[in-house]
């Protein structure tokens, strides 16, 4: 599978590499690429460039169940693998799902809607835990690639992370300003005093995820 990284290049501006191994491997180190990103203001971010910011998660549509934990959510990430028969662990699904919410700091508020996002918080479902049958059978059934046969056997493993309501994350993606966004700062900031407007979208795609990470 495929993820989208950010990496910091000369100026504290920061580009994107694809990184083309599985996911959950680079975790720990996504998640330290992404901590090391400059934080933009929600009053200050640019359109149509990469940014990160960082704020509460608060919920904009109905909330999604994670399929595995079963956890009220505006995002889950849920992968499992089984045993090749050399040994070796692949992976055979991956299931991402967002619903649009809006990401609150001081300056302002703006929202998240993409397809998608590629998690690098810590999981809620760890590959050392045991998923009840009806629960993989379910999540395994979603996957038409998926062979049914497999859904019976004891090697699986799982991992889902969720991002849920009321969490502090750090958040990467590419913006776009709502209409009359592009305000100065003094202003700006009294508006959002007055009325807390949407000023910015953060988006990606399902070849190059939001990347998300939990503030702990």
């Amino acid at each position: 599978m495929e993820a989208l990284a950010f990496v910091l290049v000369s100026g504290g501006i920061f580009t994107a590499v694809l990184i083309r191994r599985i996911w959950p491997s680079h975790a720990s180190r996504t998640r330290r690429v992404l901590r090391s990103v400059r934080v933009t203001p929600i009053a200050n971010l640019a359109e149509e460039r990469l940014a990160c910011i960082v704020g509460n998660v608060e919920v904009e549509a109905p909330l999604l169940t994670a399929p595995l934990s079963r956890r009220p959510c505006v995002a889950y990430d849920t992968s499992t693998w089984f045993s090749t028969e050399n040994g070796v662990l692949a992976q055979v699904v991956n299931e991402r799902q967002l619903v649009s919410f809006f990401v609150v700091d001081a300056t302002g508020r703006a929202r998240v809607d993409a397809p998608s996002a590629a998690l690098c918080n810590r999981p809620v479902v760890r590959p050392r835990d045991t998923v009840e049958l009806g629960i993989r059978s379910a999540f395994f059934a979603r996957s038409a690639s998926f062979d049914a046969r497999a859904r019976m056997r004891p090697d699986g493993r799982f991992e889902e992370r969720v991002i849920e309501p009321g969490m502090t994350i750090r958040i990467a993606g590419s913006i776009n300003l709502e209409p009359g966004a592009a305000l100065d700062a003094v202003h700006s900031e009294r508006l959002y005093r007055d009325a807390n407007p949407v000023r910015a979208t953060i988006t990606g795609s399902s070849q190059f995820p939001l990347l998300v990470d939990v503030i702990e």
